[in-house]
Formats: C-alpha cells, sequence, structure tokens
C-alpha cells in the first residue's frame, strides 16, 4: 500500500494540508461547495459516497476542480428520464442511453470558451462493454469497449469503481486545460467559429468507435495518471493505454 506523507500547516487558525513536494491537496468542503453530488441507490450510497470522498480528496487543488459540477449516481432509466425532463428534444438522455453502459461524462462551456460546469454520470444498476468484445466490425459500429463483462456496481472492486469515477472527473480535467490552452485564440474568432472551434477541440463531433475518438480517450486516460490514479485507471480500463488493442483492431480494418 502506497505511502504518501503530508504536512499539516496552522496558518491564521486554517488548517492546511500539503504534500511533501508542496503542491496542496482537495480539501473536501472545497469541492463540495462547488460540486452536488447524488446518489439515487439507498443501496450504496454510503459505498460510493466514501469513495468519491478517498479520489476528492486526492486530487491536487488546480483551478479546474474549482469548477461547478454534478455528479449523480442513479439507475440508468431513472438519470435519463431526469434528463429528458428539461433538456431540449431529450438530447442528453440520448446521449446517455448511448453511452451509459460506460458512464457519462459532459462539460457546459460559456461564451469565451471557459468550463461552466460539468455533469458526470454513473450508472449502478449496468455498467460493461456497449458492444461485444469479440466483435471488431467497426464499419457496422461495433467493437470492443471494456475489459470485462456487464454487471451492476456492487460487483465492482473500490478500485473499479473509482477507476470509473476518475475517468469522469479526468475528462473535465482533460478539456479544461485544452480550452485554457486555446483561449488566445478562441477570442479572435466569431461567436459560430468559435462554437465550431470549441465543439473540435472537446471531440464533440468525433464518432464512436472511431481512430480519433479512442485517442481522445487515450489522453484523457493519460490525465487520470497525471493526476495520480493510475491503480484505479488500471483496475476499470486495464494496464497500459486504455484503448491498446482496439487501436490495433482499428489500424487493420483501415
Amino acid at each position: 500500500m502506497e505511502v504518501v506523507l503530508l504536512l499539516i500547516m496552522i496558518l491564521n487558525g486554517n488548517v492546511m494540508t500539503v504534500r511533501i513536494d508542496g503542491e496542496k491537496e482537495m480539501k473536501l468542503e472545497n469541492f463540495y461547495a462547488r460540486v452536488k453530488v447524488g446518489i439515487a441507490d439507498k443501496e450504496v450510497k454510503d459505498r460510493l459516497q466514501s469513495l468519491l470522498d478517498d479520489l476528492v480528496s486526492r486530487l491536487p487543488d488546480e483551478k479546474q476542480f474549482q469548477t461547478r459540477g454534478i455528479i449523480g449516481f442513479a439507475k440508468s432509466e431513472d438519470m435519463i428520464k431526469y434528463w429528458n425532463s428539461f433538456s431540449q428534444g431529450g438530447i442528453l438522455g440520448k446521449n446517455i442511453r448511448e453511452m451509459v453502459a460506460a458512464g457519462y461524462s459532459d462539460v457546459f462551456t460559456t461564451k469565451p470558451g471557459d468550463i461552466c460546469s460539468y455533469f458526470i454520470f454513473i450508472p449502478t444498476d449496468q455498467i460493461g462493454p456497449l458492444r461485444p468484445q469479440k466483435d471488431i466490425k467497426w464499419g457496422s459500429g461495433t467493437g470492443p469497449i471494456l475489459p470485462h463483462k456487464c454487471t451492476t456496481i456492487t460487483n465492482y472492486s473500490d478500485d473499479m469503481i473509482k477507476g470509473l469515477i476518475i475517468h469522469g472527473i479526468s475528462n473535465m480535467s482533460y478539456s479544461w486545460n485544452l480550452l485554457q490552452q486555446e483561449k488566445s485564440n478562441l477570442i479572435k474568432l466569431s461567436p459560430k467559429e468559435k462554437e465550431v472551434r470549441i465543439n473540435q477541440i472537446l471531440g464533440n463531433d468525433l464518432e464512436n468507435p472511431s481512430y480519433e475518438y479512442f485517442e481522445m480517450e487515450n489522453k484523457i486516460s493519460a490525465e487520470a495518471v497525471r493526476l495520480g490514479f493510475e491503480k484505479e485507471k488500471e483496475a476499470f480500463f486495464g494496464k497500459g493505454t486504455v484503448y491498446d488493442e482496439i487501436e490495433k483492431c482499428w489500424r487493420r480494418q483501415r
């Protein structure tokens, strides 16, 4: 078990936890002041909250984690009904339905191109491959996604659940950093051009499956490792980059 040495500093009556390398950790109360958590399934509520608390407490105190957000755990159909009740044309519910087996995350941007909020949904009733693992007929829209069978969240280990959650958080962090890098270019664009460019940056128009889509997923996986969650990422997605084997299949098909 890894041991992380910490310094506890008391400044003006305020307690601050600091890693030995000088990088501040995220305090739970600061994170949850901006992020609302909903766990609809009472059977796993305490366990999921405890696992999320552990992840949040280990996040670096970086600016993107000051963003407002929602993290929800619920049965798939319940979450889809909730979002369809106020999303125009049921688009968000449709997106969740297509991605729900591996969870769903999305970010929302302001006109200048900053991420103003994000949403992460983790299904409690059905998690697993979106498509048969043995089927690699990319042209028909099928292919392997995850290295384990579809099951309920109660059958997953703590690290596997953490890996699923941190993937959503890493997606937001990765997107936030990309937009910050492009900010000086975005301000020069017209509103329409900016909208197109932001969609390109965030990969909103990428087909799934496609080589480009899985390339982006690997970058999100790398962000999880940068944040310090390699063990949890590997527990859910396997070792190496998330989609190494998928990429090999894709190259053969091309």
